[in-house]
Order: structure tokens, then C-alpha cells, then sequence
């Protein structure tokens, strides 16, 4: 059945980007992800008072049970958020009366949610009871770290923030091993030379969602995840004793969205930079202590793609759109500099490819 209230969504994405919209009531795990960025705003503007913090309660919260209704809050409750939802990710910016609630292991078993949130506070508190009965208030400046698969209460007063929700295996990989309680991590990321540059981007992101084209918004998505997957990484690497400095975080960072974003001919060191919300001379360095350059980096890469596509295709018609694919803008200096690279023309290393593959089919 429509959602009677699905007039306080203002929605941007067509049934191809995503099957859920909200005017079929909640989202379920049956509709999957957008299959590219999508945004969209709600807010309890134009709903009675009274009906206004039951309405954010069941059609804004997943991964979370925020309390009922109370006698308090029957004067009025306003809330509005403005969201991106993309396959990897998702981010929120919000401004909120006070809400509270808790997360138990039976909830996270039911609904399976183990997604993972880092967040920023720019006005208000919060409060955050962990697993370990362990106790972190944030306040403006501060990070916050929520996971929604180990139980947990959680006290927000009036507040305005935001906060990105990260996949788990995404969360897992960068850190090698499994999230730890949240109260840990929440400590750690002050400690973390990451922590204020992430919060910086957050806050950017947040003022300047209304303004952004698709492409913006996606790649500076892609560029906060990166940040905040780097940050996690040094802050629990710190934490357990090591220290692998703020410089190598942001170049593991910068080299995974490099990989993401690599057929993008218009990504470059300054989009890089911006992405991740450092100068370009931090991320030229980042590159610098590895013996690189990210114009090098970036090229190598490219160039690799080209040669493994030329050598998986059965035949080559257009070189040119292989190279535009891998994000080279200038098909005619992408043939020099492949010469260059691997002593032979794209033309010649796809005759030979092919033939080595024709020979072999040719074996007994």
C-alpha cells in the first residue's frame, strides 16, 4: 500500500535507479540498493505536532529503535534530513529535536543489519552506552561510531550533524579483522590525525548537497567513504600499538578511489585531493613516500587495463574506445605512451595476444 505520507519525501530517482521509492512505505531488504547515487530529502514540516515524532520514528530509523512517544513530545517534534544513497555507502546530513533509542542483539539478528556509521556532531550532544556497558558523550567537533550489529542506547539532545553508513566487509578489509566495540572506536578516532580532516569533509558535504551535480555528488561520496575507511584504519591501527601515520592512510585511501574511479577521464590529482579532502601537496607526498607520483600511479594503472583488455578480447575493432574506457582522453598520445610503456602499438600487442591465444586453442 502507497505511503499516505510520502508527500514529506522529496525524491530524486527513477524505477531503473532503484525499485524502492517512499511512496511504497518502508524499505525491505528485497529491494536491494540504488544501482548508481541517489538523493532525496524528508523533513516533518506540514505534519501535526502530534504526529510529527511518530512519523520520524518509523520512516526515517533502520538499524535503530528509537522510543516511543512520551508526554513530552506531544508539543511538537521537527526534524529534516537530506540523504545520498549509493551502493557502496550512504550519507546524511540532518538537524533534529532530541531523540532517543537502543539497539538489542535480537533486533540486529531480525532485521540482519551489521551496517556500520561514522559520524560528526555540529550542534548538541550525544550520548552512547556500548556493548561493554562502556560510556562515550560526544559533543560538537566530535566523531561518533555506531554498529548496528552490537547492542547499544543512544541519547541525542537538539542536534545537527551528520554521519556516512559504511558496509561492513568494506569496514572489515581495510581494518583485518573485525569491527571492535564501538566505545574503543570512538576513542581511538580522537586520537586519530584523520579524525578533523574527516569531519571538515563531512561538514563541507553537508552545506553543499543542494548545489551538487550527480557526478559531484558521487564522487565526493566515494572520496568521504575513502577518508573515513582510512581513518578507521589508522585509529585502530594506533589504538593496538602501531602507527602508520597519517600520510599512508590518505594513500591507501587515495589509491582505492583512484581504482574505483579510474575510467573517469576528467580524475586527476586536484579531483583526487578534493575527494579526500587534502591539499595537493599532502597527497603528492602520500605518493612521494612510495617512490611515485599519482600522475604515474594513475597512468600505469590506465595503461595495464588497456593491455589486459586487448589481450582478453577475440578481436579489436576500436583501440581508441578501449583507451577512452580506461580513461584515456587523447587516444592518439594513449598509443605513444603504450609504445613507450611496453615496447610495441596497442595494434601490435592485440595481433599477438590473439595469436598466442589461437596457438593454444590449436594444442592437442
Amino acid at each position: 500500500m502507497a505511503n499516505e505520507r510520502s508527500y514529506n519525501f522529496n525524491w530524486h530517482w527513477t524505477p531503473d535507479e532503484w525499485a524502492w521509492s517512499p511512496d511504497v512505505g518502508r524499505w525491505r531488504p528485497e529491494y536491494g540498493s540504488p544501482s548508481t547515487c541517489v538523493a532525496f530529502d524528508v523533513t516533518t514540516s506540514g505534519l501535526a505536532p502530534i504526529e510529527a515524532y511518530d512519523y520520524w520514528r518509523e520512516t526515517v530509523f533502520y538499524g535503530f529503535d528509537a522510543d516511543r512517544n512520551s508526554n513530552g513530545r506531544a508539543a511538537g517534534f521537527s526534524a529534516h534530513a537530506s540523504g545520498l544513497l549509493a551502493p557502496r555507502a550512504e550519507f546524511y546530513a540532518y538537524q533534529s529535536d532530541g531523540v532517543s533509542g537502543r539497539r538489542t542483539q535480537s533486533q540486529a539478528r531480525a532485521d540482519g543489519n551489521d551496517d556500520v556509521t561514522l559520524g560528526a556532531i555540529f550542534a548538541g550532544r550525544r550520548r552512547h552506552r556500548d556493548d561493554r556497558d562502556s560510556v562515550v558523550s560526544s559533543a560538537v567537533g566530535d566523531l561518533f561510531f555506531y554498529d548496528a550489529a552490537r547492542p547499544s542506547r543512544v541519547v541525542w539532545e537538539a542536534h545537527r550533524g551528520s554521519h556516512l553508513v559504511l558496509r561492513r566487509a568494506d569496514v572489515v578489509e581495510v581494518l583485518g579483522q573485525d569491527v571492535p566495540p564501538a566505545g574503543l572506536v570512538a576513542d581511538a578516532l580522537r586520537r586519530s590525525s584523520l579524525s578533523a580532516h574527516l569531519g571538515a569533509r563531512m561538514r563541507l558535504l553537508s552545506d553543499s548537497l543542494s548545489h551538487l551535480t550527480h557526478l559531484e555528488r558521487s564522487l565526493l561520496l566515494d572520496g568521504t567513504v575513502e577518508l573515513a575507511l582510512a581513518a578507521l584504519q589508522q585509529a585502530v591501527c594506533v589504538a593496538k600499538g602501531g602507527n602508520s601515520g597519517q600520510r599512508e592512510s590518505l594513500f591507501a585511501a587515495a589509491r582505492r578511489l583512484i581504482d574505483k574511479n579510474l575510467d573517469d577521464p576528467d580524475l586527476d590529482a586536484g579531483r583526487v585531493a578534493l575527494a579526500l579532502g587534502c591539499s595537493r601537496a599532502t597527497l603528492y607526498r602520500a605518493f612521494s613516500d612510495h617512490g611515485l607520483t599519482i600522475y604515474g600511479y594513475m597512468r600505469e594503472l590506465r595503461l595495464q587495463r588497456v593491455r589486459k583488455l586487448l589481450g582478453a578480447a577475440e578481436r579489436v575493432e576500436s583501440i581508441a574506445e578501449l583507451a577512452r574506457a580506461s580513461g584515456f582522453r587523447d587516444p592518439s598520445n594513449f598509443g605513444r605512451v603504450f609504445r613507450r610503456r611496453f615496447g610495441q602499438s596497442p595494434r601490435e600487442a592485440a595481433t599477438t595476444s590473439m595469436r598466442h591465444a589461437r596457438d593454444r586453442s590449436e594444442e592437442p
